[in-house]
């Protein structure tokens, strides 16, 4: 995806060439640094989803009876925060449409939280996995 928003001319910051040398750093460093790179974006999934589905989108969602607001503001927040760490507006769009489906699979499972934290670790193995192919 990243590849045809290049192609489309929407490589803000050389997103493309910044994103290669990290999938290379990650293929060089050898198998144990990239398990536990994995195991610490893992427990990191489980965390973010339990701060901002289990607590931030829940005290909204009693704010706020409107399912989509709740959803849009707490994917908001969480790409505007993420924007201060790595500021990119690639990132904080793919960021946000994450956090917007996660915020619907959470939902949609009536608030099962375990349905997101499991969604969230799957694609964060999955990108895992596309580094190495």
């Amino acid at each position: 995806m990243i590849d045809a928003l290049a192609q489309a001319g929407w490589d803000f910051l050389n997103i493309e060439s910044e994103i290669a040398l990290t999938n290379q750093i990650i293929r060089d460093a050898g198998f144990l640094w990239s398990f536990l790179l994995t195991t610490l974006m893992v427990i990191g999934s489980f965390s973010l989803e339990v701060v901002f589905r289990g607590v931030l989108h829940n005290t909204l969602k009693q704010k706020f009876r409107n399912q989509i607001y709740v959803i849009l503001l707490v994917a908001l927040v969480y790409s505007v925060l993420m924007v201060v760490l790595y500021p990119n507006p690639t990132f904080f769009l793919f960021n946000f449409l994450g956090f917007v489906i996660l915020g619907i699979i959470y939902e949609i499972t009536d608030g099962n939280i375990y349905s997101t934290i499991i969604a969230s670790i799957a694609y964060t193995i999955l990108s895992m996995i596309l580094v190495f192919i």
